[in-house]
C-alpha cells in the first residue's frame, strides 16, 4: 500500500477533507490533496507525518475505524 493509499484510507474513514486535515496540521490544502492523489510523495524524515499520525489517532474512536485499521493492518 503506497503513502497515498495510506493517506486516503484514513481520510475516508475519519471523514476528513482536506481542509479539514490542512487546518488541523497546519498545512495547505492542495499539499494534503497532491499527498493523498500521490503525486507528491512525503520526504524522509519531515515533521508533517507525526503532525498527521497524531491527528488521525485522535480521530480514530468509533468502533468501525478501530475494526477497519485493525483490517488493514492484518
Amino acid at each position: 500500500m503506497t503513502f497515498a493509499e495510506k493517506l486516503d484510507f484514513l481520510m475516508n474513514i475519519t471523514n476528513t477533507s482536506n481542509s479539514l486535515l490542512a487546518r488541523n496540521i497546519s498545512m495547505d490544502a492542495s499539499f494534503i490533496s497532491r499527498l493523498r492523489r500521490g503525486v507528491r510523495t512525503p520526504a524522509r524524515n519531515v515533521s508533517y507525518i507525526r503532525v498527521m499520525a497524531e491527528y488521525f489517532t485522535r480521530s480514530c474512536t468509533a468502533e468501525y475505524q478501530k475494526a477497519a485499521l485493525q483490517e488493514a493492518m492484518k
